[in-house]
């Protein structure tokens, strides 16, 4: 969250996705709304907050992984007591991302202070719709269509299709749908997916790593180094965090001690992608990563990296890997219970050496300690479908993770001759809009999921 993208407010960036900033009109406007106006101070308070967040001394907070205090700062630049709608409407985006309790609240008290504006009923849409109250969504959704901005918006209409699919209105789906018109805006409609469905808290998560760095955990710093270069902008694109890149390091110059392990491991992490394959297997020999008496580091990226290379390069089979690493990668997991990485590595290798029982263990450990999806999914796709408690199974996954694509599958799959085949493939088809990262470069798009959603329906769709 640079000064840039904080002058961007995330409501006009939407819009202005799909050319649709332009008068707002309410159908039976008793009262006017006056969108000039409305934007106009959007914009100055936006120019207002976004100014103070861009001084040095408050970025620095952000640099130095201090996130809750940055927000805290943020907020109180004006006192609660002195706040009004513009200062609530404003803040709620920008806190959005990561500060989202926070970000509810005040978009609920601009409500309350302009009750009729259209903007902030799209904006009420979306924090109901991303907290999975898609009834109260749709109301606000339908709202803003009755206006003339609304009426044109298409990632709202997506929105509201998703919604009417999962509340079982098939027919609302399948209207709200040709409204959005995919085919002319299937890059906003799928942005615009990112909105809702995001679990990402990108600084959040830094302050947590660096906290623990602060704590003593110095290899963290290998994972640190890994989350700022590949930082989260959506789905789709990722970017070096330079600013936070050169914070690490200096982090780094402070805390490791020359010559310690842990400074060794930090110079692999930040080495290792220039190594060639030989260079590599050298440095994890000398630095006792690799062989007979290896250590494993602590850091989970730097595992990961090291067990993605040795297998994709064919530099040592799975079975290998799992004979150095496994009772290893357990005590990692044991020190370090939430970090899922060390899990993962582990049922890659379990999988690739088909040892089904222990690859069940982590699968079950992943969805029911850690609440992973992925896992779940595994996990059940390693069930019999024809035993006593599969359908128990199924409906405790689906119940964890609704947005499932592959656990919406495996329902549809059960009940393809049953009363409740169009439940399934209704929830099936939303769960496709909240995994569009996976999708949206083919072979088959939203349309081609709801184009074949009315067809099973005996329905058409645009």
């Amino acid at each position: 969250m640079d000064a840039g993208s904080l002058k961007r407010m995330r409501l006009f960036y939407v819009l202005l996705l799909a050319g649709l900033i332009a008068s707002v009109t309410l159908p039976d406007a008793a009262q006017a709304f006056d969108e000039q106006e409305f934007e106009a101070n959007v914009e100055e308070y936006a120019r207002r907050y976004g100014d103070f967040a861009s001084q040095e001394v408050v970025q620095q907070l952000l640099i130095d992984g201090n996130v809750d205090t940055y927000f805290d700062r943020l907020v109180g630049l004006v006192p609660d007591e002195n706040k009004g709608f513009y200062d609530y409407f404003v803040l709620a985006n920008f806190l959005f991302v990561e500060d989202r309790d926070r970000s509810f609240a005040y978009m609920t008290r601009a409500e309350e202070l302009q009750p009729d504006n259209p903007y902030v009923w799209y904006e009420r849409g979306i924090h109901e719709h991303r907290v999975g109250n898609c009834t109260d969504a749709s109301r606000y959704y339908r709202k803003f269509h009755k206006t003339a901005v609304g009426r044109d918006n298409p990632v709202s209409w997506a929105y509201l299709t998703h919604c009417a699919l999962l509340l079982g209105d098939n027919d609302e789906a399948l209207a709200a749908w040709a409204n959005a018109d995919f085919g002319s805006h299937h890059t906003a409609i799928e942005k615009g997916m990112y909105v809702v469905f995001s679990k990402t808290e990108p600084n959040k998560a830094r302050q947590a790593t660096i906290a623990r760095i602060n704590a003593g955990e110095h290899q963290l710093l290998c994972d640190l180094i890994d989350h700022d270069r590949n930082w989260e902008i959506d789905w789709w694109n990722y970017a070096a965090k330079e600013t936070y890149l050169s914070f690490d390091n200096e982090l780094a110059d402070r805390a490791l001690q020359k010559g310690s392990r842990d400074e060794k491991v930090f110079r692999l992490c930040l080495m290792s992608a220039d190594m060639t394959d030989g260079d590599f297997l050298q440095e994890l020999a000398d630095m006792q990563i690799w062989g007979e008496t290896a250590v494993l580091p602590k850091s989970s990226a730097l595992v990961y990296e090291i067990a993605r290379r040795l297998s994709a390069n064919n530099l040592a089979s799975p079975e290998k890997i799992l004979q150095a690493f496994e009772s290893q990668l357990k005590e990692r997991l044991d020190e370090q219970p939430g970090d899922r990485r060390f899990l993962e590595v582990l049922g890659f290798l379990y999988s690739a050496t088909d040892k089904k029982a222990a690859l069940r263990e982590v699968d079950n450990y992943g969805w029911h300690k850690l609440k992973l999806e992925n896992f779940a999914g595994s996990y059940l796709l390693g069930a019999d479908p024809a035993s006593r408690d599969y359908d128990a199974l199924l409906d405790e996954a689906l119940a964890d993770f609704p947005d499932s694509s592959l656990l919406n599958q495996l329902r549809m799959a059960k009940v393809a001759n049953e009363p409740e085949r169009d439940e399934a493939m209704a929830r099936y088809v939303a769960s496709e809009f909240a995994n569009v990262k996976d999708n949206w470069s083919g072979p088959y798009r939203l349309s081609d999921y709801m184009a074949s959603f009315a067809f099973e329906l005996g329905r058409s769709a645009n």
